[in-house]
């Protein structure tokens, strides 16, 4: 009996200001037939020239204040289909061809049916009506805590009544040119009608980020332009004969973020911007979940984010999330970072070093709008955003529309639990850090992922089934935690679907902002929609008990707080975990949760596994603690794209300590190196293992320790079992060595191993000789009972006459065709934070800043901000000298400090752009820094 999940698709694109294609929504939720977006400009322009842009102003229009959406339903000259709009050449469930569709406008109230078109209707802040979950104007209101009140009313005659509006489509086909008509037929019909007195024109247009274009109803400030027109087509692509000119419309998608034009209303107004629905979905959640995706778009230039159209951007992994990319699956809730870049609330708790360690409380998300943001430590502009779901009487928690069905053998058998359970939350941003990054789709794109209170694991394929769309959903069989390896329950699954452009054994990657599940196979990410793991019905979109139970949380818990982890398509690696003290511990205390925050904690309390590509930094210290075993091993998840030699999508894992990093293996705890995992210990490095303390090495492992900075007790010992050790020359470590102990690598294309020149038996102790190129033995060298020698080749091992090895010794041969060779392996680090600029490649260099190299490298954080800017110097050394200067280099501030973190208070400074000089006794930096 085969169980699967039936997934229905809608596609849109975007006509916008930037030219920038943006936008093109694929949803679970009713099956069309768009395949492909384009990206048709407005004609109008974007300024981006303003000091200091914000979010809160919005781009296409300001989600604050008052706003009525004109709601245009639109039908073609020539459509035919029955009584309920399933029959004849043009058939769209419950909307007849001629008239006003069902289900998503009531005729009674002559409204659509999941927004209000008068404020009056609006249920208090506070107090949401059972069903606002449902509605678009509620949703608006209550996620901005009442700061936004978006209305939508359709077309209406002068008796009040909405009506159709019908256009000959017949001489053209692309929507630009249908809208005009469209314009052109209410012109005719209303030549003097007054937009502005029925509310549709109150405020600017465009702000583009530059300036507040936000009024209200009782105080307008009309422009001449409707505010906002949304235009419903009854449409199909999929019909033929098709009512538009040449078989069909262009482009073949389910919605346009914009109506592509300036088009005329009447002698005193003209609508430019707005959202073209072209192919409308009669169902309610499938066109609100579409209006939330694409107006998130117009507004803020919402990423895509959520798995939403499959986008990936520069990651391999991608996960689900609650939000506007993904209302009708998830939680019906804008996630904080959203409301925050809104401008609808505010940070309670801005969580950024360790200056800030300490116990805070988080109230209900909702119904006090508190929020945590933690910066992640190590790296520039990444954050972990923590949010209390605890008012069970809230609607906003549950999902809106559940669209996910349990199919059995064709048969519809059940629907899954709609109701999302209370607790903590977690999700990690890297979009935009401050309001003042504005542009921010492509460089967003996939970066939001949610922190998955069930932890991450090795999955295992069980069953794929292609599904509507050219998706796929798999079933899946957990295999071992895997808390670095970024799949579990509400992930994609990464794997080989279909052979791409001829060529099998790759799982194809997009880096596109914007790729689509309806485009053909090149030109999407290869991913699974997770429904079912260990046969038991998980259904990822939905984000089902992904709650953080109350514990402990770090970099070496599973979920783990950790970096957004970068791909390399041109080198098919990922950039590296980057490891950290940064830990909180949540308690549930009645309807409040307690987080307790720790910038300090560099400790491993538990067994953990770590695979993949992980760097600790300088001046980060480790430590395993007592009778806990750290293991280093390949990973279970596909993490490349191109399969190897071994048949599979696996990068070998690679740990590195860089120089001034400190890991410390405490007393009797255990670190395994297993699986030809590579583990190195960088010059100036520190390697300390208490008493009793183990590393084993097995599996072809490899264990360099490079750094003479080593404390070993006596009774620390480092086993190689079936491994590689390399030790600096530099540092005596026999004495905590056991196993087969050998100088590695010795490079040469033929090596002598016994020397045929001398006479008499050589005894070789301990010795394990590896070579890349051929290795001979022979001509009297005996191996004693007290030897053990073991000869590794890629190539050739020859032994000649004469070489013994006497009863009780041990020696052994092999050819191997993987020998580790590289200490000196370099990390691919991705970019920074700030798009299209390089990050770091060298295994020496810091993975925190923009300003590195031969500089001081410092981050600022709030930048602009209006009062306090915080500083923090990465991998230096104190005491430090800071200035700030005004643009003429006049000094303005000037103090030292000896620590790495400190806070320059500039309440008394006037609006306007310094520069904050730091230095120390070696090195310098300039950091332009803005006041507003």
């Amino acid at each position: 009996m085969k169980t699967y999940q039936l997934i229905i698709i809608a596609c849109c694109v975007l006509w916008g200001n930037i030219t920038q294609l943006r936008a093109q929504a694929v949803e679970e939720f009713e099956e069309l037939d768009g395949e492909y977006c384009v990206y048709i400009p407005n004609g109008g322009s974007s300024s981006f020239g303003k000091a200091v842009p914000s979010s809160v102003f919005g781009q296409d229009f300001t989600p604050s204040g008052d706003l009525k959406a004109l709601v245009i339903f639109v039908d073609f000259v020539g459509s035919d289909s029955g009584p309920d709009g399933n029959g004849g050449l043009h058939p769209l469930n419950r909307w007849p061809a001629g008239e006003l569709p069902v289900g998503i406008f009531d005729s009674a109230t002559n409204s659509l049916t999941y927004a209000h078109d008068d404020v009056s209707d609006l249920s208090p802040i506070g107090n949401p009506d059972t069903n606002a979950f449902s509605n678009i104007s509620e949703y608006y209101y209550h996620m901005s805590e009442g700061s936004f009140r978006f209305l939508m009313e359709p077309l209406k005659d002068d008796n009040g009544n909405a009506i159709l509006i019908q256009v000959d489509a017949s001489q053209v086909n692309f929507y630009a040119n249908i809208n005009n008509l469209v314009f052109q037929e209410i012109a005719t019909l209303f030549p003097n009608r007054d937009w502005a007195s029925l509310g549709f024109d109150i405020r600017g247009d465009a702000p583009n980020f530059e300036e507040d274009q936000s009024a209200t109803f009782a105080n307008p400030q009309p422009d001449g332009q409707l505010d906002f027109s949304i235009i419903m087509y009854r449409n199909r692509n999929s019909w033929n004969p098709h009512p538009v000119a040449n078989g069909g419309p262009s482009p073949a998608s389910t919605g346009i973020a914009g109506i592509g034009g300036n088009f005329t209303v009447n002698n005193s107004f003209t609508a430019r911007e707005g959202f073209t629905y072209v192919q409308t979905s009669t169902n309610r959640g499938s066109a609100m979940a579409l209006f939330l995706h694409e107006l998130g778009h117009n507004f803020i230039d919402l990423s895509h984010t959520s798995l939403a159209n499959q986008v990936h951007g520069e990651y391999f992994h991608a996960t689900n999330n609650w939000g506007m990319m993904n209302f009708a699956q998830g939680p019906s809730i804008s996630n904080a970072w959203e409301r925050w870049y809104n401008g609808w609330i505010d940070i309670e708790h801005d969580v950024n070093n360790a200056t800030d360690n300490g116990t805070y409380i988080l109230n209900d998300y909702m119904s006090s709008g508190d929020v945590m943001r933690l910066k992640l430590p190590r790296i520039k502009d990444q954050f972990l955003w923590l949010t209390n779901r605890s008012d069970a009487t809230n609607p906003f928690y549950n999902r809106a529309f559940n669209s996910a069905i349990e199919v059995v053998d064709d048969v519809v058998i059940s629907r899954i639990n709609d109701t999302d359970p209370r607790g903590l939350f977690g999700f990690f941003e890297r979009v935009a850090p401050q309001r003042s990054d504005v542009d921010r789709f492509e460089f967003g794109a996939n970066g939001i992922k949610v922190m998955s209170g069930k932890g991450y694991y090795d999955l295992k394929l069980q069953e794929a089934e292609p599904t509507t769309g050219n998706r796929t959903t798999v079933n899946l069989l957990k295999d071992l935690p895997n808390p670095y390896g970024e799949e579990g329950e509400f992930t994609g699954y990464r794997f080989d679907v279909f052979d791409i452009d001829g060529v099998a054994d790759r799982i194809n990657y997009n880096r596109s902002s914007n790729s689509t599940a309806g485009n053909s196979p090149d030109k999407r990410n290869e991913h699974g929609q997770v429904i079912n793991i260990d046969n038991q019905n998980v259904f990822s979109r939905k984000l089902l008990n992904s709650q953080l139970p109350d514990r402990k949380y770090s970099v070496f818990t599973n979920p783990p707080i950790t970096n957004f982890i970068q791909y390399s398509d041109t080198q098919d690696v990922l950039s590296p975990v980057i490891l950290h003290s940064l830990s909180f511990i949540s308690q549930t205390i009645g309807n409040q949760v307690s987080i307790t925050v720790n910038y300090d904690d560099g400790h491993i309390e538990d067994d953990f596994r770590m695979t993949g590509n992980i760097f600790l930094p300088s001046n980060e210290d480790i430590v395993l603690d007592t009778n806990v075993t750290l293991t280093v091993n390949r990973s279970g998840t596909n993490n490349k794209r191109n399969k190897d030699t071994n048949g599979t999508y696996i990068n070998e894992t690679v740990f590195i300590a860089a120089a001034n990093a400190s890991f410390e293996s405490s007393n009797d705890s255990t670190v395994i190196l297993d699986e030809a995992s590579t583990t190195i210990f960088e010059e100036d490095s520190e390697l300390i293992m208490g008493s009793d303390a183990r590393i084993i090495i097995r599996g072809g492992a490899l264990l360099c320790i490079k750094t003479t900075d080593v404390t070993l007790d006596p009774t620390a010992r480092i086993i190689v079992e079936d491994g590689f050790l390399n030790i600096s020359s530099g540092i005596d470590i026999s004495a905590n060595v056991e196993g087969s102990i050998f100088p590695f690598p010795t490079i040469a294309n033929n090596i002598t191993f016994c020397n045929s020149s001398i006479t008499g038996p050589i005894h070789l102790h301990s010795i394990y000789q590896t070579n890349t190129g051929n290795v001979f033995c022979g001509n009297d060298v005996t191996v004693d009972v007290s030897d053990d020698v073991r000869l590794t080749s890629e190539q050739l091992i020859v032994i000649e006459p004469g070489f013994e090895a006497v009863p009780g010794s041990f020696f052994e041969a092999e050819i191997r065709t993987e020998i580790p060779q590289d200490c000196d392996i370099e990390f691919f680090f991705g970019v920074d934070g700030e798009p299209g600029v390089n990050g770091f490649k060298g295994r020496n260099q810091t993975f925190n800043n923009l300003q590195n190299g031969k500089s001081l490298a410092i981050s600022v954080y709030p930048n602009p901000s209006k009062d306090i800017f915080n500083v923090e110097i990465m991998d230096a050394k104190g005491p430090f000298t800071y200035q700030l200067k005004n643009l003429s280099g006049v000094t303005l501030l000037e103090d030292q400090t000896s620590t790495t973190n400190f806070r320059i208070d500039a309440k008394h400074l006037k609006k306007g752009v310094y520069v904050l000089m730091v230095s120390n006794s070696t090195l310098s930096t300039g950091y332009k820094i803005i006041k507003f």
